[in-house]
């Protein structure tokens, strides 16, 4: 995976970052799915049911995340010769070129392909997995 186009095209208002965007959009709905965090019609009313109170922290969902991303894209991170890990900047442009890269594909900075990156199925398979790794936090 390149590293080098589109880093220096990472600024607030890049089109990159708006390709990101709806490509991240794109990868965490499904036609059956619909967004993780709205009711689908066919769901309209219905109540809802308390499965769970599990709770995690964010810097732990974090971490396991991030660290699922980078051996993903092990090839990209080395090659961009970027930190990982525990100490990794996230906020070096080639760290997020190449967490997007990953994530959604090597062409998703500038269309909607998303070849080669990770599924939905895959995305929300890892969040969930974090939950088997990551302390429980319990709510008052």
């Amino acid at each position: 995976m390149d590293t080098e186009p589109g880093c220096q095209e990472l600024g607030r208002d890049s089109e990159v970052n708006e390709w990101w965007a709806a490509n991240l959009l794109r990868l965490v709905t499904t036609p059956t799915t619909g967004f993780w965090f709205s009711m689908l019609k066919s769901g309209e009313n219905h109540t809802w049911r308390q499965t769970s109170t599990e709770s995690i922290t964010k810097n732990c969902t974090d971490e396991y995340h991030f660290a699922a991303v980078e051996r993903s894209g092990g090839d990209c991170f080395s090659t961009a010769g970027v930190i990982i890990g525990p100490h990794r900047d996230r906020q070096t442009p080639k760290w997020i070129w190449c967490y997007y890269g990953t994530v959604l594909g090597p062409r998703a900075h500038a269309s909607f392909d998303r070849t080669g990156g990770w599924t939905t199925q895959h995305f929300g398979d890892v969040l969930a997995e974090a939950f088997q790794h990551c302390p429980r936090v319990h709510l008052s």
